[in-house]
């Protein structure tokens, strides 16, 4: 048996695998996420300590005797959260700073001459939603982190790093180098920090956990009494990956939860394109692997705003909504920059509109239409450097069937969702259990159907996409 804890936005979840992805014991704690204007996105730091703790305490009380049986524990995370703390005993200096939160962004203008630089050596776009903007904004803004600072008693931690300081026996600092490259100070080729990176943001090496590979040594975590060895660490996209095994060649991976991640394996060499991050996804003592990544930041995440905006709330399920979905050519578009627009455009302040009225069916069942298109701009990026055969879809919002079809009909490649959506979960205990534990069971299959109506919509929204990022991109009045 093997224990998975996946520390997502909404919330906690530990569960115990057997060798055939059984869910043997399982439990989720719900997690606030604290919105404080359009830019600031956080997480209260010992609340969501608490939620990873009290999820191995239930799973402990769960197991009882069996505690014994558990081989090894694995964790992972939202990738480009980030908490300052004090080294020497593990305090919060900050909040925990989102994924989603874009503080960072008037300051990172002043690289904006380096972009090309950095994005060479990380694989990733110069972007607030990494980790160097909000450490930077914390040394800048806190008092309490530059007090710290001055007694060399500050860490920059990921998420990740947090974590494994509290939960783990011997509380060191360290950081697989999926979660450390989204800090943007990691060189992508050799996973170590770069010199010239921190040089560049005016950062000492001191303030960073040491990095290692997502499969190794990282401590001990106790279970009912017994010490289970912690042997893996990595970002909770890049364990979903792994969802069914060894992923198979030419087959991109959707996860799509509060964002969508779009991911196609490019081996032990990276693949840098313009418009796509390249990224590690996995590395142990034998190999680094890398995928080409695309980013959409408004998935559950656009649909939680807009229901919020209107003030009311649509069951997925739901037959008013699913009527919406099926007379969707009655519709308006929605151009989609929730939480700023992701690849392969890029636009930070992205202003998201409905092209035309329509009542509050129709507005929802657009943004979930806009998710598609956007997963759909995207594949389009990815293959013009690499050959997809099919997409495998999971995560909570991959549930409505309308969706996953729709991806289907307008990228033209078959959809495959696993019966179980918790990829990240699944993922981890195959990398945990060094392959042992891998889950068989019947997926859904979405077959590409012919639909002028489809792709003309697709065309309108990709034309509304292209001319108001145009806008954006234009130079403003001198």
């Amino acid at each position: 048996m093997w224990l998975c804890i996946d520390q997502g936005g909404h919330s906690t979840r530990a569960a115990v695998l057997d060798e055939a992805g059984r869910i043997l014991v399982d439990e989720k704690t719900p997690l606030e996420t604290i919105v404080r204007g359009p830019h600031f996105v956080e997480h209260d730091p010992r609340e969501l300590l608490e939620s990873v703790t009290a999820s191995v305490r239930s799973v402990a009380l769960q197991l009882g005797r069996d505690c014994a049986r558990v081989r090894a524990a694995g964790l992972a995370t939202q990738r480009s959260t980030l908490v300052c703390a004090a080294r020497h005993d593990g305090e919060a200096l900050s909040p925990l700073i989102s994924w989603q939160d874009r503080r960072g962004q008037d300051d990172l203008c002043r690289f904006e001459s380096q972009a090309d630089r950095i994005k060479t050596l990380t694989g990733l776009r110069l972007s607030p939603h990494y980790g160097v903007g909000k450490l930077r904004w914390c040394l800048q803004n806190l008092e309490s982190v530059r007090r710290h600072l001055g007694e060399h008693d500050v860490i920059g931690a990921p998420l990740v790093s947090y974590l494994l300081h509290h939960i783990a026996a011997d509380g060191g600092w360290r950081v697989d180098p999926v979660n450390a490259s989204r800090t943007l100070l990691m060189d992508m080729r050799t996973a170590s920090w770069s010199e010239e990176l921190l040089a560049l943001f005016e950062l000492p090496a001191e303030l960073l956990p040491a990095i290692q590979p997502c499969r190794s040594p990282f401590g001990t975590l106790e279970l009912g009494g017994h010490a289970v060895p912690l042997t893996v660490a990595t970002g909770d996209q890049a364990a979903a990956v792994y969802c069914a095994g060894e992923p198979a060649p030419a087959t991109a991976f959707v996860n799509i939860g509060t964002g969508a991640f779009i991911q196609a394996f490019t081996g032990e060499t990276p693949l840098l394109d313009d418009g796509l991050l390249s990224s590690i996804v996995w590395q142990d003592a034998h190999t680094t692997r890398y995928v080409l990544e695309g980013t959409v930041n408004g998935a559950a995440a656009a649909v939680d705003t807009v229901s919020a905006e209107m003030g009311r709330r649509f069951d997925p399920a739901g037959s008013e909504l699913r009527v919406a979905l099926e007379q969707i050519s009655a519709a308006p578009l929605f151009l989609n920059g929730v939480s700023g627009l992701g690849s392969p455009d890029w636009v930070a302040d992205f202003a998201s509109r409905f092209t035309g009225p329509g009542d509050p069916a129709q507005q929802i069942a657009a943004v979930y239409e806009s998710i598609v298109f956007l997963i759909a701009r995207n594949l389009l990026r990815m293959r013009r450097q690499l050959q997809l055969g099919t997409l495998t879809v999971t995560g909570g919002v991959s549930r409505l069937d309308w969706l996953a079809q729709r991806l289907a009909d307008v990228s033209g490649l078959p959809v495959v969702r696993p019966t179980e959506s918790e990829a990240t979960l699944l993922g981890l205990a195959y990398l945990v259990s060094e392959g042992r534990c891998r889950v068989t069971d019947d997926a859904s299959r979405f077959e590409p159907a012919p639909s002028a109506a489809a792709q003309r919509r697709f065309a309108d929204w990709t034309a509304a996409m292209d001319t108001e990022v145009g806008h954006r991109r234009s130079p403003g009045p001198t």
